[in-house]
């Protein structure tokens, strides 16, 4: 139960959560409940360079919440491995947006937010672990959908749109290797698929000013399109040992990106050129990492 004393909001939030062992090593799961939430993440977009901010609400929004129900199997075929297995279905409810057409000099301003969003979520994961012995690590894959919908507003006309965070697969592999008891070695690779961003179908010529026509571009649906699938490569060595003769700590050589494959993050378009210019934004390139650790 919650009391939010900024809009002096009262939440019950209903969970359960149960688990049926088959046998020692086979159990079946399933929960589900109710998850309020009084902060709101805020996207600026493409437009802003994807910057997200989380604000709390105050008494001119409700909360926001979602209804949640999940089932699930873990499996454990040997004593050093670890099969598990979910689905899950996500409502969500009083979801905000920013409203990207307000503007602080008009006098009447338009409202900084949009309110009363729906949404959805859906999808399935599994992963193989392995818990002992030199080599360890896992495989994790997850697929997965999700949709939103500002009724009755500007944003995407008021229909269903794949928010950016949409991701259909994403594939981790993750291994560790022992190589003494002070050094490790330890690869991670990624697999996913490319963030979603709205596609431009068109430009037009308004007024003739001074440097020619104004060129506008015609946006088409949101999220139209998507950029290419990314993968990545991490690698790190660890050494591990006593920081002033008790307590533990790592010092850590790491590679970031290892094969520099710079993913996509943003897709700029200048109209002052003609023809119109798209410039691809990507993310960092290989990058050396060091890193040390003292846990007191």
């Amino acid at each position: 139960a919650y009391y939010y004393d900024k809009g002096e909001y009262s939440r019950f939030d209903p969970r359960l959560a149960l688990v049926y062992h088959y046998d020692a090593n086979l159990r079946f799961k399933t929960a589900g409940g109710r998850y309020s939430q009084f902060i709101s993440l805020i996207t600026f977009g493409e437009g802003m360079g994807n910057f997200d901010i989380w604000v709390p609400i105050d008494e001119t929004l409700e909360p926001s919440y979602s209804d949640q129900i999940v089932f699930g199997v873990e499996w454990e075929p040997t004593k050093d491995m670890e099969f598990t297995t979910e689905t899950y279905y996500t409502d969500m409810n009083n979801l905000v947006e920013l409203n990207k057409l307000q503007t602080e000099e008009a006098e009447n301003a338009a409202d900084p937010y949009l309110t009363g969003g729906k949404g959805y979520a859906y999808g399935v994961e599994w992963m193989l672990r392995r818990k002992e012995g030199r080599w360890t690590g896992w495989l994790g894959y997850s697929l997965s959908w999700t949709k939103r919908r500002f009724e009755d507003t500007y944003l995407n006309s008021g229909h269903w749109y794949y928010p950016i965070w949409d991701r259909r697969h994403d594939f981790i592999i993750m291994a560790n290797y022992a190589i003494t008891d002070k050094w490790e070695l330890t690869g991670t690779w990624r697999y996913h698929t490319g963030q979603g961003y709205t596609q431009p179908v068109g430009v037009f010529a308004g007024r003739y000013g001074t440097y020619g026509y104004d060129r506008t571009v015609i946006s088409g649906e949101l999220n139209n399109y998507r950029f290419p699938a990314d993968h990545r490569l991490d690698i790190s060595a660890t050494y591990k040992h006593k920081f002033a003769g008790r307590h533990d700590a790592e010092l850590n050589f790491g590679v970031f990106n290892a094969y520099s494959r710079r993913p996509y993050w943003r897709r700029n378009i200048d109209t002052d050129e003609n023809p119109v210019e798209i410039e691809d934004i990507r993310l960092l390139p290989i990058l050396p990492m060091v890193s040390y650790q003292v846990r007191f």
